[in-house]
């Protein structure tokens, strides 16, 4: 597999594991974007987003990371805005990997 499509996959796994934590907690993807937007300047940057990408996945390296914002970042205009955020986790169906991390934790206990 190229570093391209390993990258591709990595960026999507985190995507799917943002939106899962959407659907555990009950945030609505506006919701977590604002959260995020610390200078309420609705807009996202790599600072802004790396807080959330690091508290999912904190063994990412900094190419990882940039491979996470590129896909999120789709106009290529260096910040990611509430449009860009909600169509990418919007594409995510969370809800089969939450039902799927619930049977995990049943089979646990």
């Amino acid at each position: 597999i190229s570093r391209d499509s390993q990258m591709e996959k990595l960026a999507q796994e985190v995507l799917e594991r943002i939106a899962s934590s959407l659907v555990r907690t009950g945030y609505t993807p506006q919701q977590l974007f604002d959260r995020l937007d610390k200078d309420r300047n609705g807009a996202l940057s790599r600072l802004e987003l790396e807080e959330v990408i690091m508290s999912l996945q904190p063994d990412l390296t900094p190419s990882e990371r940039e491979a996470v914002f590129r896909k999120l970042d789709m106009d290529k205009s260096g910040v990611v805005d509430l449009n860009e955020f909600h169509a990418a986790v919007q594409a995510v169906n969370a809800a089969p990997l939450v039902a799927l991390e619930e049977k995990i934790r049943q089979l646990q206990r």
